[in-house]
């Protein structure tokens, strides 16, 4: 723990909180530039450290990212209806903690596959593959919990053309093109070899024409299934400081119902609302859905997509988005199938269930189909983090889904502009990954609308209520097989297996 402490406090601590705030900033914000070199003070800091150097250096920048990127994490959960003192502290403990051990283990694995003098070439080849696979094994084992899903190509999702090759080679591709060329603008700036710093450079040029070509292809081939549709998107924009008690609730419904109005007026095919509308679950007689579809009376094509609960016992729920026509019948449901850790569900250790009191709520997986069926097209519902989870779009569209809408609240994080911002993102990354259209109703975070390009065609965030109105195309085409996606995988493996290969033969190479 003290040489931790020393590490985080030596001389060259600057890099360390100079890199950490790139990197963070990089995912948070999209910042496309800053991808490219955001890992460099962190490979210049451990350029030559090995063993327990190395790990502490490593897990030194793990906290001060932690820090950075996760700082929301503990008073979110402490703000949730079931958050307590102890949940609080103990996901915050699990996240910070585990970060550091993360970049830790990063590095000091690096530095033990690494030799003096190696081809820089290799080395950059090599950390790319360790980083690639760890980023893949920490985002498959969280499904549950987003704020473990920030794989370093994530920092790439704010560029239209940088985006791309994910419909190839998804998150992990562009996670190893940044981290490949990080490594030698690290390299260069520490031999000081300032001519070579075009290589890396050049790289770039190479990534970016490879994703312009990757759009244009797409472009060239891309052919609708059906006519337009016309979805308009709902947002009470209601925080989670304003409770839902009886000296409000019927001014908050009310102002529902006038944005309900105002959407309605725009004579869309949908109407898109958020993630959890109301506090209680959904009721055949709930007055507040009657009086919804009597406002859609004179639009009988129009659908309400609504996120409502599931009441299955007093205490399970679903985690819902219905699809109603304006006559009061269902067209269909869709109950949310990836839940947020300690939010949804209780932490489940084996066994052992953490935290969980008899009396209160928890939600219950989702068992049933990924899409709905309509007379505008087979749509793709996704609700809050599920946006995170490349299967959950993938599920969609293997069962015909032919455009994708996302549900969202984002009250809880309000505070952490980085988290929105990566909300809206991931729904641009499913949108390339999957080749469908996709709209965004999000409460108090950013609603709009991606194009299967990638084309973010509109998106606003308001303080207040809000509704706005886009255009999707519905699609037939084909995604490329998720099985392409794992090639870079693979090959990140056989790299990471060559060095051991090396490394127990005393073979070196330059």
């Amino acid at each position: 723990m003290g040489r931790f402490i020393n590490h985080l406090l030596s001389k060259n601590s600057l890099l360390i909180i100079a890199g950490a705030m790139m990197h963070a900033s990089a995912l948070g914000f999209g910042l496309f530039y800053t991808a490219w070199i955001c890992l460099v003070p962190l490979f210049v800091f451990t350029y030559t450290l090995k063993g327990k150097r190395a790990f502490y250096s490593g897990a030194a920048y793990g906290f001060v990212f932690a820090c950075l990127a996760l700082f929301w994490l503990p008073v979110t959960v402490l703000s949730l209806t079931q958050g307590t003192i102890a949940k609080a502290l103990l996901t915050g403990l699990l996240a910070f903690g585990t970060y550091t051990v993360y970049y830790g283990a990063i590095i000091w694995f690096f530095s033990y596959l690494k030799r003096p003098g190696r081809n820089a070439y290799a080395d950059a080849l090599l950390i790319a593959a360790i980083w690639t696979i760890s980023d893949f094994l920490m985002s498959s084992l969280s499904n549950g919990m987003p704020w473990y899903s920030m794989c370093i190509g994530n920092a790439l999702l704010g560029n239209l053309y940088a985006i791309q090759p994910a419909e190839y080679g998804g998150i992990s591709l562009l996670g190893f093109a940044v981290v490949f060329i990080n490594y030698l603008f690290a390299h260069f700036f520490t031999a000081k070899q300032w001519k070579k710093m075009t290589i890396p450079a050049g790289a770039i040029i190479v990534y970016m024409t490879a994703g312009y070509l990757i759009l244009s292809n797409f472009r060239l081939h891309y052919a609708p299934s059906g006519e337009p549709v016309k979805v308009a998107l709902l947002s009470g924009n209601i925080p989670n400081s304003v409770p839902w008690n009886a000296e409000n609730g019927n001014t908050l419904i009310k102002g529902l119902l006038q944005l309900n109005d105002e959407a309605l007026r725009t004579q869309p095919d949908i109407v898109l609302w958020p993630e959890s509308v109301v506090p209680w679950t959904y009721r055949p007689d709930d007055d507040f859905i009657k009086a919804i579809l009597k406002s859609t009376a004179l639009l009988p094509a129009t659908y309400h997509i609504i996120g409502m609960g599931t009441s299955l016992s007093k205490n399970e729920l679903y985690n819902s988005a219905y699809c109603f026509l304006p006559d009061g019948s269902i067209a269909g449901r869709y109950d949310k199938h990836y839940l947020v850790s300690m939010a949804e569900e209780p932490i489940r250790l084996l066994s052992w269930t953490l935290l969980k009191k008899n009396e209160e709520a928890y939600f219950k997986t989702g068992n049933g189909g990924n899409a709905i069926t309509t007379s505008k097209g087979k749509i793709g519902v996704l609700i809050c983090n599920e946006v995170f989870v490349s299967r959950a779009a993938r599920a969609s569209v293997q069962e015909g889904a032919e455009f994708l809408v996302s549900l969202a609240s984002d009250a809880p994080v309000a505070m952490a502009l980085g988290v929105v911002n990566q909300q809206f993102f991931r729904s641009r990354l499913r949108a390339v990954e999957v080749r469908k259209d996709i709209a965004v109703s999000c409460n108090m975070g950013i609603s709009g609308m991606i194009a299967a390009t990638g084309e973010i065609l509109h998106s606003d965030r308001q303080e207040g209520g809000s509704t706005s109105s886009v255009v999707l195309t519905p699609n037939t085409m084909e995604p490329k097989s998720p099985h392409l996606s794992m090639i870079t995988i693979y090959f990140s493996a056989i790299i990471i297996l060559v060095f051991f290969y090396f490394l127990t033969f005393k073979i070196n190479f330059s």
